[in-house]
């Protein structure tokens, strides 16, 4: 979803900005937009737990997590790159800090691995 404030600027009669109304719409959109992400989110995170945990305590490669989970969400030709930077930025911002829901670890025996399953 691409903003284009010019197409959220409410002016009262005499074409001046009127503040209050412009910010209302795009508040209402702003709510509108994280709605939809935080669904999006949501159905990319079952998708991705499901994949674990059909591999238990695997580490997993980026890109096969990817493929797979591409797969599971029936991804088509037009929504496949959106996907797939979904799923990349959801694997990224899950695996950030000591409490994480998921660790990577590069190199031989590396990959993504849910950390509830590697202990």
């Amino acid at each position: 979803m691409d903003i284009v404030f010019s197409s959220y600027v409410v002016r009262f009669t005499d074409g001046s900005v009127d503040h209050d109304s412009t910010l209302e719409k795009f508040a209402s959109d702003l709510l509108r937009f994280e709605e939809i992400q935080d669904k999006e989110n949501a159905t990319v995170g079952k998708a991705v737990h499901a994949l674990f945990d059909q591999y238990k305590g695997a580490k997993l490669n980026t890109p096969f997590v990817i493929g797979e989970v591409l797969s599971k969400l029936n991804a088509q030709p037009e929504n496949y790159k959106t996907l797939s930077n979904k799923i990349a930025d959801f694997l990224k911002s899950q695996s950030q800090g000591d409490n994480s829901t998921f660790v990577v670890s590069k190199g031989k025996g590396g990959g993504i691995g849910r950390r509830i399953d590697l202990k």
